[in-house]
């Protein structure tokens, strides 16, 4: 009987789209969470979140969609982000710095705007049934995107992760490593929001790595 009503759900194209986003998002979003960890990076899903809150009202203002803003604002957080990397106080300023920055755009270009913002803030609570067919093309496109880099660079990743020193020492591309790393993060929590909402990211990516 419940296997006959779950073969119903799958009928509807809505719960489709979202099971096969539901998967593609297991499939890659765990890595991406070890890749946080091991750059020690965790606070970045705020700057990240904010971001795409930040490119979400933008899309609205000017009539882009709002996801495809969004995701371009979490690319360039990536790139901006990467070259604080090797600086001796980190990451945790520069990210601390664009979330407030970026969290004072959003309100600003809502207030300056008048679009509503309810839709900007959707994305902070997210909807698996809400993924349209656009949001399930760039979530398997960003999944393989993940699995293939780590399938070509699993052994520098690897180095990179545990030693930044070592790394460097061992011939590894650190800054150029670091900054695909950084995009890849930033990219793939963004393309995810709409399946968790951002509040609800950790809970597949941190929380899968920190329990292997």
């Amino acid at each position: 009987m419940i296997a006959l009503q779950f073969l119903d759900l799958l009928a509807l194209p809505s719960v489709r789209r979202s099971a096969w986003a539901l998967a593609a998002a297991g499939v890659s979003m765990p890595i991406v969470g070890v890749f946080i960890i091991g750059l020690d990076v965790i606070t970045v899903r705020f700057a990240v979140m904010h971001m795409a809150l930040f490119g979400t009202a933008l899309g609205l203002w000017v009539g882009v969609d709002p996801t495809v803003m969004a995701l371009t604002c979490c690319l360039v957080t990536g790139l901006v982000l990467a070259p604080a990397a090797d600086r001796p106080g980190g990451l945790a300023g520069p990210m601390s710095f664009l979330m407030t920055i970026s969290a004072a755009g959003a309100l600003l270009v809502l207030s300056i705007s008048g679009v509503n913002a309810n839709g900007a803030f959707e994305i902070l609570w997210g909807s698996i049934l809400a993924v349209r067919r656009q949001d399930l093309t760039l979530i398997i496109v960003v999944a393989v995107l993940v699995v293939v880099f780590l399938r070509v660079s699993h052994r520098k990743v690897a180095i990179l992760l545990f030693d930044r020193e070592l790394a460097k020492c061992s011939g590894v591309p650190v800054a150029a490593l670091t900054t695909t790393v950084l995009v890849l993060i930033a990219v793939a929590i963004g393309s995810s929001i709409r399946v968790t909402g951002a509040l609800l990211v950790d809970s597949i990516t941190l929380l899968p790595a920190l329990s292997a």
